[in-house]
């Protein structure tokens, strides 16, 4: 087999991890629509946590309105697969699963 064949089983096989919408990423650098905050902590664009600590992107709907293949960039809910650092989307999986169990 040669190595583009390797390449090739190893990407069909590869399971994305399902975003959980922890917004890590916008912490990390926004995106081309975003902008930092002022602490530069994160995309000024990032909504207050909810419930589960799950925070949605502003600029969405503008985003989906005015930027063709908007499905691909910025990549929305395609699953964060970064394992360095990304306690948030731990702590969502957990609440989650907590309230699934009451």
């Amino acid at each position: 087999m040669s190595d583009i064949d390797d390449i090739i089983e190893l990407l069909e096989n590869y399971k994305i991890r399902p975003c959980v919408q922890s917004g890590f990423c916008c912490t990390q650098a926004p995106c081309t629509y975003g902008e930092w905050n002022e602490d530069k902590s994160a995309c000024k664009h990032l909504s207050e946590p909810n419930e589960f600590g799950q925070k949605d992107c502003g600029k969405y709907e503008w985003i989906k309105e005015n930027v063709p293949g908007y499905e691909y960039y910025p990549a929305f809910g395609s699953g964060c697969g970064s394992t360095i650092g990304n306690n948030l989307r731990q702590e969502i999986i957990g609440k989650i699963n907590e309230k699934r169990k009451k």
